[in-house]
């Protein structure tokens, strides 16, 4: 994902451990393509250890991308979120999806209750719901506000364990320096990142990849900017279009739903055992 690992903040005594423990429990990096490994510790991982063949979950969201498998999964958000009194036209389904922060501060929490107050006014009136799903770490107490409105729904893992198995029924990504981003890409659905707190989250947690470059979608840190990028988004499903494709590209070696296939025979080959 985009972010450093570990967190910049962390004293170099805490990287090491950290460093040291990866290699003692981990023999191998499963990635979606080898020029583009991170350096974990700030250092580059063998190219042995490196396997490009792509995300098993991956598999899923290739398999499941197409409109009908999108209507399905659809209905299943709507019966997660105990959504019955849907419109005729079926609402469009937005997932805020944020990272999570070593410092969450008040802040932060300011930034969020503001988003929450600004894009229910948009909700509404070009027929949207937003699926709310902070970080399991994050203890923000925003579900209090979400309550009070009818288009903004939690969808924390308290009521959605797997975020994976509803990613095929959203329409539009919102979150930050979230890896999320790099799994929704493989549906071309627009995603917009919100970094309202870049220089602070940058500073003491560190980003990995170029901003904007690397971000297959709009980059904003305002709100209006947000909002802004989200009615187009909401008006085109093909807004940002090329630069998704450009990151598919760039980041994933393989877009063809086969990584578990690939995975298995992989092993399979190491094992010297072609029988299985």
């Amino acid at each position: 994902g985009p972010k450093l690992e570990p967190a910049k903040m962390l004293s170099d005594k805490e990287k090491k451990k950290i460093s040291d423990l990866w290699e003692q429990f981990y023999d191998f990096f499963l990635t979606t393509y080898d020029d583009n490994a991170p350096e974990y510790c700030y250092r580059p991982l063998s190219k042995e250890k490196i396997i490009p063949y792509g995300y098993p979950r991956d598999d899923y969201i290739l398999n499941l991308k197409s409109t009908t498998n999108q209507r399905i999964i659809k209905e299943k958000i709507f019966n997660t979120i105990k959504k019955n009194d849907l419109p005729k036209e079926e609402p469009r389904v937005i997932l805020y999806a944020p990272t999570w922060r070593e410092i969450y501060s008040d802040e932060n929490r300011k930034k969020e209750l503001e988003l929450l107050s600004e894009i229910n006014k948009l909700l509404e009136n070009m027929n949207s719901i937003l699926l709310w799903r902070e970080h399991i770490n994050t203890k923000s107490k925003i579900d209090i506000k979400i309550s009070e409105n009818k288009r903004i729904f939690d969808f924390g893992q308290g009521v959605a364990q797997d975020i994976t198995e509803y990613l095929p029924g959203i329409d539009i990504l919102i979150t930050d320096y979230s890896s999320i981003a790099y799994d929704f890409v493989l549906l071309d659905r627009p995603i917009i990142f919100y970094m309202y707190d870049f220089k602070d989250y940058n500073r003491y947690r560190g980003i990995a990849f170029k901003v904007p470059n690397d971000f297959p979608g709009s980059v904003v840190y305002k709100i209006d900017e947000l909002l802004a990028e989200l009615k187009k988004s909401i008006y085109n499903s093909d807004y940002g279009k090329d630069k998704r494709q450009e990151i598919v590209k760039k980041f994933f070696r393989y877009t063809d739903g086969k990584a578990c296939e690939r995975i298995y025979e992989h092993f399979l080959e190491r094992s010297g055992n072609r029988s299985l």
